[in-house]
């Protein structure tokens, strides 16, 4: 079977991205951060659907040490690794006005080096122990959030006129 490595794997977005691979015939390296008893839960479910076919693995993309550990674990379990999806991304229900520097470091570290860097250490990974034409397909799951707008009560601006600058001609 192929095998996935999705992050922030737990909950939300990303449950549902390793509930639909794993219905599709991967393994799941299910990542998490914080939510173990959620991560649990679903490599069980997923496991009873189809047995051995999922790890849970928990690790802090902001580190390199856990990032390096990760991408082993991933590669090591099934011997092989076709997809990594990065989805995991810190979340901060705050107003633009209280945004506050820890937090951005937070979120660019889940967001932007985390992904990077596991992103780098898969693909080491995976040449050390790839010597066929099979290649790896790397994913990242981004959301545009009108946290701004949509905090104060008020509809996100989605009119032509506002994105007309931002589009490429």
């Amino acid at each position: 079977a192929p095998v996935a490595l999705v992050t922030g794997g737990a909950k939300r977005i990303g449950a549902q991205i390793c509930q639909t691979l794993h219905a599709r015939g991967f393994n799941i390296v299910l990542h998490y951060r914080h939510a173990e008893e959620s991560a649990r839960e679903l490599a069980d479910r997923l496991n009873d659907q189809r047995p051995d076919s999922c790890i849970a693995q928990q690790g802090e993309l902001t580190s390199l040490h856990e990032v390096e550990k990760l991408a082993q674990t991933a590669c090591q379990a099934w011997q092989r690794l076709d997809l990594l999806v990065n989805n995991a991304s810190s979340f901060y229900a705050t107003p633009f006005e209280q945004a506050t520097e820890e937090a951005w470091h937070d979120l660019l570290g889940s967001n932007l080096k985390g992904a990077f860097f596991l992103s780098r250490q898969v693909a080491a990974e995976h040449a050390d122990r790839e010597r066929t034409a099979r290649g790896l397909a790397v994913l990242r799951i981004t959301f545009h959030l009108f946290l701004s707008n949509r905090q104060r009560g008020k509809a996100p601006d989605r009119s032509p006129a506002r994105w007309r600058g931002s589009r490429r001609r």
